[in-house]
């Protein structure tokens, strides 16, 4: 691994962690209004959307 894969995964894994703690808090306000099984798909493919499009973005330019 060379030192921009690195970076580019630790900051993957500090964006996680804080989108992870700031999810609660707008999850609660929308539950009122969507079912919580819904509300957990669409969690799940929001979440793996936005993973493909940093992935891509660190590491769509390696050799």
């Amino acid at each position: 691994m060379n030192k921009k894969q690195t970076g580019c995964g630790i900051f993957l894994a500090v964006l996680a962690a804080a989108l992870y703690a700031i999810n609660a808090p707008f999850s609660k306000l929308l539950l009122d209004s969507v079912p919580p099984t819904m509300m957990a798909g669409l969690l799940y493919l929001w979440a793996c959307y936005r993973f493909y499009d940093f992935y891509s973005l660190c590491f769509a330019q390696l050799p």
